[in-house]
């Protein structure tokens, strides 16, 4: 990022205010009419097949709803009317059921072993998200929040991955610079227990050194350790493809080379390293303070 936070944005001009967007599609009829855009792939569709799929008798009610929808979250031309980039921003938000949806409490097996005792792992569903944990000692390798849609039309054997992959496209987000909540501008710090962005709870305890992301628009934040950050850089992914290994198969906690609390933090500038090991090799990635990477370095055994 070569801009500093505090600089005046001059690209972006909000032309409406939030609750006056909630009040545009507050109605079941402008729900529908969204609803009914996305099922033909976002339009075109006439008026007079918007009225027929939802079912409005007066064309005048339909008319109303309709054009309180366009400009915003509808486009309309002499093809008929269409979504608008907000609009699917809107329907894509309902059908991934985070606002709509609940998971039905369930366990499977997963992958992987524990990083405490080498025991099995599972992953238990809950209302709003996974917790992949050991069966036996209960410790927990991760616990997010996700939203139900992202577990549809996937067999439950597959959930734990699935889970990976969500969690791997929130780092990846973040290393481009989007938070993957509302696309605002994120900040990465690197953390240690004595920092004051360090997180409450964060007392070097296992863990030498976090990851810590922040979005500057919604003020959604998360942390990960070093090593399961540094696994969204593309040389730590080329590294594990060239020894057989595609991460986007294969979560954090299913990856036995990987060390947790084997990152080393210099200062002035701030600077960490993560060591990783794969079928013989050893390379060390280096990464600054707002974790940029900065260089490798290869030693063979």
């Amino acid at each position: 990022m070569t801009e500093t936070a505090d600089q005046e944005s001059t690209v972006v001009a909000e032309q409406v205010s939030p609750a006056t967007a909630f009040s545009l599609v507050a109605h079941e009829t402008r729900v529908e009419i969204l609803e009914a855009l996305r099922a033909a792939d976002g339009g075109p569709l006439s008026f007079g097949e918007i009225r027929e799929t939802v079912e409005v008798d007066d064309p005048g009610h339909c008319h109303y709803h309709v054009d309180r929808l366009t400009n915003r979250f509808v486009r309309k031309s002499n093809e008929g009317y269409r979504l608008s980039p907000a609009g699917w921003q809107l329907v894509g938000a309902v059908v991934s059921g985070g606002l709509t949806a609940s998971l039905s409490p369930e366990t499977v097996s997963a992958a992987g072993s524990c990083s405490e005792c080498d025991g099995s792992l599972v992953a238990r569903l809950r209302a709003s998200g996974v917790t992949v944990e050991c069966a036996a000692c209960s410790h927990v390798q991760t616990d997010p929040d996700l939203p139900p849609g992202i577990l549809m039309d996937w067999p439950r054997a597959e959930i734990p991955r699935v889970v990976g992959r969500y969690l791997r496209r929130w780092e990846v987000d973040a290393a481009h610079g989007f938070c993957p909540n509302c696309d605002g501008r994120v900040d990465r710090v690197v953390s240690i227990p004595t920092d004051p962005t360090a997180p409450d709870w964060f007392d070097g305890d296992g863990v030498d050194a976090v990851v810590v992301t922040e979005c500057q628009r919604c003020g959604c934040w998360w942390h990960a350790a070093v090593p399961i950050a540094a696994l969204a850089e593309p040389s730590v992914v080329a590294f594990h493809h060239e020894h057989g290994i595609d991460l986007r198969e294969h979560p954090w906690w299913t990856l036995d080379h990987l060390e947790i609390g084997t990152a080393n933090v210099t200062e002035n500038p701030r600077r960490v390293t993560v060591p990783m090991e794969l079928g013989g090799e050893r390379r060390t990635f280096v990464f600054d303070g707002s974790f940029e990477f900065v260089d490798e370095y290869r030693a063979q055994k």
